[in-house]
């Protein structure tokens, strides 16, 4: 075998691997760009001044490089990792902070931490706009399942490998992270997407949904989790089958978390900007 051919390969294998993080990069961009949309199609005018002084003129919460931004820097600021998830076990009960969250290094701690920062007054604008980006990628975090559950040591189906409609090479969380939003958005318009699930919200969802605290929004997401994400999926070492049946049936549940983010993120901001 040539070194020139080796060389090929290497160059081909990279090229793949590059494209492929970004296509999956990509999604979850999308994924925190359409709650931050919902949320920006709720928000009071003085929020909206609130943000335009913190992002400066024409900055978007809905942006990627302020809705996506904190999973970009982790590697950066690797201190920031276990800010995007709690893992409240498959068997538990209740969300138990010392169990769930130690030292407060979970998303429900972090996400009540930013939302103080980005409301202190005597805080720096510069510890406020890093805060906000935090908090509308956070709010986005709590409400997917499985930022919020484990199974049998999982990491959230991070260990759960899946054949999705057929394809394999990927795991549970990045179906519920990225390819299911994918399916349903059908196509490149995710702004539009986002519309079109914020007119399905109703006067009387949206005052149900601001109800509770962040840990019962967490619990919540943890319950969509075990009903919905991990049923049909047994624990087996070979790649489990995501058919059709698994897409089409968690639809509506997939749409309502986007949609109860975007409408809680618009609430956190507005009581903010007061």
């Amino acid at each position: 075998m040539s070194h020139r051919f080796i060389q090929h390969v290497l160059i081909s294998t990279l090229l793949l691997l590059a494209i492929t993080e970004r296509q999956l990069m990509a999604w979850g961009v999308q994924g925190h760009s359409i709650v931050a949309h919902i949320a920006e199609l709720h928000l009071t005018d003085k929020a909206k001044a609130g943000i335009q002084q913190l992002l400066g003129p024409g900055g978007k919460i809905s942006d990627a490089a302020v809705a996506d931004w904190p999973d970009t820097i982790r590697d950066q600021r690797p201190e920031t990792k276990p800010w995007h998830f709690v893992d409240i076990p498959y068997g538990a009960i209740s969300y138990d902070p010392l169990r769930d969250c130690r030292g407060g290094q979970c998303v429900v701690e972090q996400t009540e931490h930013f939302a103080r920062v980005l409301g202190d007054a005597n805080a720096t604008m510069v510890a406020r706009a890093e805060a906000l980006r935090f908090l509308v990628h956070f709010v986005g975090d709590l409400h997917q399942p499985l930022h919020c559950a484990e199974r049998n040591g999982d990491r959230g189906g991070n260990r759960c490998k899946v054949a999705f409609l057929g394809q394999e090479g990927g795991n549970l969380h990045q179906i519920w992270d990225s390819s299911l939003v994918n399916q349903y958005q059908g196509g490149p318009d995710f702004l539009g997407y986002a519309e079109r699930l914020s007119t399905r919200i109703t006067p009387d969802q949206e005052k149900a949904w601001t109800r509770g605290s962040l840990v019962d929004w967490a619990w919540e997401a943890h319950l969509a989790a075990l009903q919905h994400a991990y049923t049909g999926v047994p624990i087996q070492k070979t790649p489990v089958n995501i058919g059709v049946g698994y897409v089409t049936g968690n639809q509506r549940v997939v749409e309502e978390q986007l949609m109860k983010a975007g409408i809680r993120l618009a609430f956190l901001l507005n009581n903010t900007f007061h």
